[in-house]
């Protein structure tokens, strides 16, 4: 009878550790690990997850339930894949949850000694892994900053511009870019006696003006693409948005002073414009580099966007050749530029609509 019991106890803590094993190894599972485990989820396996919890954890499982809820759904986004800030902030807002769980389990409820030393660990480990996972988030700041400016650079661009064309292609939400650089660069680089030491104040200055100028420094995206060329991509915005904002950033660099040790350096912009169309063959960063060649082209020091440079192929009565030796375009730019807008093909919205209402 002795055995029996004794055995019976053996299983019953066990059984416990078990529970706390799962809750522990939940919340200190690192990012990586933690996205590649969630996104094998479903609504069944998160709720089997959270009965598996030992029993004094009855009045947090409907916390936990949703944290997990929470990050399964932002998890299994397909832009989690390309975004690692919205994939390590809903990663952290459930393993948050889960350390506020330990902590009340190990204040209130665990009686036994070894499942309050088994919680502290789970605690220790937690902070070890939130202490790393803050500087992860660091050195992902640094690796997506410009060192020598300040702002965003190309990597952090490609990658949102990977996510907001994905959004726009997928929900049909307008979004546009702007593609700009300083005319004549190179002659600020080349002057003597200042050299690339203006050059870099020029860029440093040039930033923090054009960021000054941001409507929506949340949602649309500076970057130093590389060299002294800059993009905006700007989502929620048509075409003549884009180029209503390319205006007001182009007049504000022109007004403004840029003096280096003395001497007064003059700065302007050359800027492309163009939206996002899903039924475009072309890139859309080709199409406004293409208006920036062509803003280059023709006199610099303005705004120059796709829809402008379709108009002007349209109505300047001259040769083939002149115009493109005048918009700086080869053959396949003048006929693209030369068509309207490719649009969407005959019943697309109807069909998309009829799939929709089954």
């Amino acid at each position: 009878m002795g055995d029996k019991t004794s055995y019976t106890k053996r299983v019953e803590v066990t059984q416990k550790y078990s529970e706390l094993s799962n809750l522990r190894k939940l919340a200190t599972l690192t990012p990586n690990c933690f996205f590649r485990l969630a996104k094998r989820w479903t609504s069944a396996t998160i709720e089997a997850l959270v009965n598996s919890f030992p029993p004094y954890v009855a009045r947090d499982k409907q916390s936990l339930y949703d944290a997990l809820s929470n990050a399964y759904a932002v998890l299994k986004n397909p832009l989690c894949e390309k975004d690692d800030s919205l994939r390590l902030s809903a990663i952290q807002n459930a393993q948050s949850t889960l350390a506020l769980v330990v902590q009340n389990i190990l204040n209130n409820r665990a009686s036994d000694k070894a499942e309050k030393s088994l919680l502290k660990t789970s605690v220790t480990a937690l902070k070890r892994v939130q202490t790393l996972d803050t500087k992860a988030k660091e050195y992902f700041a640094l690796t997506i900053t410009d060192d020598l400016i300040e702002c965003r650079n190309g990597r952090y661009f490609r990658e949102k511009y990977a996510v907001e064309t994905f959004q726009a292609q997928s929900y049909g939400r307008p979004l546009s870019l702007i593609v700009f650089d300083v005319d004549r660069f190179k002659k600020v680089n080349d002057a003597k006696g200042a050299g690339h030491q203006a050059g870099d104040y020029v860029l440093r200055e040039l930033a923090q003006t054009v960021a000054a100028k941001m409507i929506r420094p949340q949602t649309d995206v500076f970057a130093r693409y590389g060299g002294d060329e800059f993009v905006f991509l700007l989502p929620e915005t048509d075409e003549k948005g884009a180029v209503a904002l390319a205006e007001k950033v182009r007049s504000a660099v022109e007004a403004h002073k840029f003096v280096y040790e003395g001497n007064v350096i003059p700065v302007t912009l050359s800027m492309g414009v163009t939206q996002f169309n899903p039924y475009d063959t072309e890139d859309m960063f080709s199409v406004a580099d293409r208006c920036l060649y062509a803003a280059k082209a023709t006199g610099r020091d303005r705004v120059v966007s796709a829809s402008k440079v379709r108009e002007l192929l349209k109505t300047i009565p001259i040769a083939k050749e002149k115009i493109m030796e005048m918009f700086n375009i080869d053959e396949r730019w003048f006929d693209y530029f030369s068509k309207d807008p490719p649009s969407a093909p005959l019943n697309t919205t109807v069909i998309y609509r009829k799939e929709k209402e089954k």
